[in-house]
C-alpha cells in the first residue's frame, strides 16, 4: 500500500467532523479526506497501525440515517404519516428511507442530520452508471449492462411513483387536513430529489448485519477492495441488536455504537489506505450502484448461455429426450447459464456439450454411459467434440461489441493512469476500461485452459505441456486450479489410453 497525502477538509467534510465529534463518534485512527497520489480520487488514511478486531470508527447510533432516527419525533403532517404507516407495516424498505431522507434534505438546518445531508450533496454525488451518457456506456462494450442502466432509471421513477400513491391514500383514510397537507409536502419533494436519496441509500448504506438499513456517517466514506471488514451496531438494554428486535421497533435514541473494524487477518498500517467491503460485487453491481470497476476483480463473471440442441428428425428427437433426461438426472436443464471466472474451470458448461455429444445405445433404453460416468471425460473423440462445442460458443463472447483487443486496452488504461490529474478527469473512461478489460481477461484464460485440453487430446499431448509451462509466473495459479489439473490428468489418461 502506498503514502497518501492529506489535505485539509473541505468545509463540508470539516463540518462533518465537528458534528460527529461533539456527538461522541470515535475516529482518532482515521486522516480524512486524504488524495490517492496516483489517481487523485479522495480515501482515509490510517494515522496509526489497526489490528484485526481493532475499531476503524466508533458512530453513536443518533448519527446514523435510518428511518427510527428520521421518523422519532416527528413535527411536520407528513413525517407523523410517515412513523404511522412504518408502525403498522404499511409502507417500508427502501423507498421508505429514500422519502426519508429527502424530507431531512428539504428540512434543512432543522434536520438532526443537516451537517451529514450538506456533505453528501457538496462532496459525495452518486456515481451510477444509470446518471453516465450514452456515449459513455458505450465504452462498456456491454449492450446488457448498459441496458439495465437505462431501465433502471425508469424503475426508480415508477419507485418514487408508487411510493408517493401510497401515502397520499393514507393520508386520505386519516381525514381532509391530513390529505391536503402531506400532498403539499410531497409536491416539495420532486422525483429528482427522491432518486438522488435512492442513489445515495444504493451507494453507500449499511444493512445486513442491522435492524435497519442506514446510512452511516464516516464509514461510507472508505473505499471498496476485496478484503475482510465486518460491522456492527453494540448491543444494549434487553440484549439485542441496538436496543430493538429490529423490523419496525423503536430502539430509542440511544441505542448503541456502530463499529466498523477488520476482520480475519487484515490490518491496516500507519499511512497506508483503509478501506471497506461492500461485499461480493461483480462488476456490473459495482457500476450500476457506485459508478466503479475494479480490474480483474475476483468476483467477476462474464455469462455465457448453453442450451441442448434438440433436431428435427425423429431419431434426433429421441436422442435429445436421452440427454435431456441425463441432464435433469445430474441437477441440470436443458438451457443453463455457465458462468466464466478467473481462476475456475467451466465443467459445467463442458459437461453440457459432453452429454450433447454422446449418442444413445443401440438398444435406445438411453446413452451409451451410465449418467454419473458423464462428469468426467470418458471418449476422447466425445470430449474433442464437446471441447470444440464449448470454444465455439465462448468465442462468440462480445461479438459486435468487443471493438478493442485486450493489447489496445491495456495501452489506453495505463496511459490514463500514468497521470493522477488525467485519471480523475477520466474518471468514467477508466471504469469502462476496466470493466471490459477485465472480462475479456476472463475469456481469454477460459479459452486457453480449453485450447491445452484440446491440443493433449488430438495428440499434441507435448504442445500442451508446453503452453502450461509458458503462462507467465504470476498467472500460474490463476490458470492451475485444482479442478483443472484433476481434469488435465483424466484426458491425459485418456489420450495415452487411445494413442
Amino acid at each position: 500500500m502506498s503514502r497518501l497525502s492529506s489535505p485539509s477538509p473541505d468545509p463540508p467534510t470539516a463540518g462533518l467532523l465537528d458534528w460527529l465529534e461533539s456527538c461522541g463518534a470515535s475516529f482518532s485512527s482515521v486522516k480524512f479526506p486524504c488524495l490517492h497520489p496516483k489517481l487523485g480520487y479522495r480515501c482515509a488514511l490510517a494515522k496509526e497501525d489497526i489490528e484485526p478486531h481493532q475499531p476503524i470508527v466508533g458512530i453513536p447510533f443518533e448519527c446514523m440515517v435510518c428511518v427510527p432516527n428520521c421518523l422519532r419525533n416527528p413535527q411536520d403532517r407528513l413525517g407523523v404519516i410517515l412513523r404511522e404507516m412504518w408502525l403498522n407495516q404499511t409502507i417500508g424498505g427502501d423507498g421508505l428511507l429514500a422519502l426519508c431522507i429527502s424530507r431531512e434534505v428539504k428540512r434543512g438546518e432543522a434536520s438532526s442530520f443537516y451537517p451529514y445531508l450538506v456533505f453528501l450533496i457538496k462532496t459525495a454525488e452518486p456515481g451510477t452508471i444509470s446518471k453516465w451518457s450514452d456515449d459513455e456506456r458505450e465504452d462498456l462494450q456491454d449492450g446488457i449492462t448498459s441496458k439495465r442502466a437505462e431501465e433502471r432509471n425508469v424503475s426508480e421513477l415508477r419507485m418514487h411513483s408508487r411510493v408517493v400513491a401510497t401515502v397520499m391514500r393514507y393520508a386520505q383514510q386519516k381525514d381532509p387536513e391530513s390529505y391536503l397537507e402531506t400532498s403539499e409536502a410531497l409536491d416539495d419533494i420532486p422525483a429528482e430529489l427522491f432518486v438522488w436519496s435512492y442513489h445515495i441509500i444504493q451507494a453507500r448504506a449499511f444493512g445486513r448485519r442491522l435492524p435497519w438499513t442506514s446510512l452511516v456517517p464516516l464509514a461510507d466514506c472508505f473505499n471498496h477492495a476485496n478484503l475482510p471488514v465486518r460491522y456492527a451496531l453494540d448491543t444494549v438494554g434487553d440484549g439485542s441488536v441496538g436496543g430493538a428486535k429490529g423490523c419496525t421497533t423503536d430502539p430509542g435514541e440511544k441505542a448503541g455504537t456502530f463499529t466498523l473494524f477488520p476482520s480475519g487477518d487484515n490490518r491496516y498500517s500507519r499511512g497506508c489506505e483503509i478501506f471497506n467491503s461492500y461485499g461480493r460485487r461483480n462488476n456490473s453491481h459495482l457500476l450500476l450502484d457506485y459508478g466503479f470497476a475494479m480490474f480483474e476483480n475476483e468476483w467477476e463473471t462474464v455469462n455465457v448461455r448453453i442450451s441442448l440442441t434438440k433436431g428435427e428428425a425423429p431419431a434426433e428427437i429421441s436422442a435429445y429426450e436421452h440427454r435431456r433426461a441425463a441432464l435433469r438426472d445430474l441437477g441440470y436443464k436443458s438451457v443453463r447459464t455457465v458462468k466464466l471466472q478467473r481462476g475456475y474451470f467451466v465443467e459445467d458448461g463442458l459437461l453440457m456439450f459432453r452429454v450433447a455429444n454422446v449418442d444413445p445405445d443401440e438398444t435406445d433404453n438411453g446413452l451409451q454411459y451410465e449418467t454419473l460416468d458423464l462428469l468426467r471425460p470418458l471418449d476422447k473423440n466425445v470430449e474433442i467434440r464437446a471441447l470444440v462445442g464449448i470454444m465455439s460458443v465462448i468465442r462468440e463472447v462480445g461479438q459486435g461489441e468487443w471493438t478493442t483487443s485486450i493489447d489496445e486496452d491495456e495501452v489506453e488504461l495505463a496511459s490514463l493512469t500514468q497521470d493522477g490529474e488525467a485519471a480523475e478527469a477520466c474518471f468514467r473512461k477508466k471504469a469502462a476500461l476496466e470493466y471490459r478489460l477485465t472480462r475479456k481477461l476472463i475469456v481469454s484464460e477460459v479459452l486457453q485452459k480449453l485450447e491445452r485440453a484440446y491440443l493433449i487430446l488430438t495428440g499434441s499431448s507435448e504442445r500442451g505441456k508446453e503452453e502450461m509451462e509458458e503462462v507467465p509466473a504470476d498467472k500460474k495459479k490463476e490458470s492451475r486450479d485444482e479442478r483443472y489439473e484433476f481434469y488435465l490428468e483424466s484426458i491425459r489418461s485418456l489420450a495415452d489410453k487411445n494413442s
